[in-house]
């Protein structure tokens, strides 16, 4: 499980860098021997023990097959990485591949035939709750459908049992924020469960306006079906956003991502 950055993190020399990278290490990899495969994944493991001991980070426990070091799976990923360049115009996947460990993440196909179910937590202890808060969910799962991705959403209100997307409520955040999303997912990058938190007051301790709290579960939604954080301030994705609806870049870059498949591009 990992929590989506609050804040945007971006590598240094921009998004034609940050795919010349991850390119320059599949034509490495592709070209390396078999003999170098076992090291290379204890190195992973070591890396990944590492992340495990930072306070306050959360890893994603890897288990069972890593991908192959075979010229098959390398072109792939290169066919991936020269698609996401060609749509960094239109969309921001390229800007998110540092947020979220270089992969694409998301739900897994099959649920094309279930939709995600999302359900919110009764809030009635929660200080300044207001039944409008609910509706800006309801209203944020029409426009993300309306984003036509191969998963759909499903509002089912109150009834939690076999929710994939919980969102529950609280008076506050810390960090200075108002909204988070925790999201799990297993070895082969796809989503398996999201948690959402929206507080009911900003951090200057003020109630939030329904208007925000829309601004709010369009964007935690967003991070729930597996984007990271968009640089353009209209973007509903926008670290601080104030959207009142998605953009065309918020759609265009939900629709990348479910085109592609689910897995990591490092090296």
């Amino acid at each position: 499980m990992r929590k989506f950055f609050s804040a945007n993190r971006l590598i240094p020399g921009g998004i034609g860098a940050v795919l010349a990278a991850l390119a320059a290490g599949l034509v490495l990899r592709a070209a390396t021997s078999d003999t170098g495969r076992a090291s290379r994944r204890s190195t992973m493991g070591a890396l990944d023990a590492r992340r495990a001991d930072k306070p306050g980070l959360r890893v994603a426990t890897l288990s069972g097959k890593l991908f192959s070091d075979s010229l098959e799976k390398s072109t792939r990923k290169g066919d991936v990485l020269r698609r996401i360049e060609a749509a960094a115009g239109s969309t921001y996947l390229a800007s998110m591949l540092p947020q979220v460990d270089s992969a694409i993440r998301r739900w897994p196909d099959e649920r094309v035939r279930r939709p995600l179910r999302v359900a919110i937590l009764p809030a009635a202890r929660v200080d300044d709750y207001r039944d409008e808060f609910a509706s800006a969910v309801s209203w944020s799962v029409t426009r993300w459908n309306g984003a036509v991705l191969p998963v759909m959403l499903d509002f089912r209100g109150r009834d939690t049992v076999r929710a994939d997307i919980v969102v529950s409520w609280a008076p506050a955040l810390d960090s200075g924020r108002t909204g988070k999303a925790d999201v799990t997912w297993d070895q082969r990058q796809h989503i398996r469960r999201a948690a959402i938190t929206l507080a009911t007051h900003a951090p200057d301790g003020r109630t939030l306006t329904p208007a925000e709290m829309t601004a709010l579960a369009l964007h935690e939604l967003g991070h729930a079906i597996g984007l990271a954080h968009s640089s353009e301030a209209k973007d509903a994705l926008y670290p601080m956003t104030r959207a009142a609806d998605l953009t065309a870049r918020d759609r265009a870059t939900a629709r990348l991502l479910y085109d592609l498949p689910a897995g990591s591009l490092r090296n």
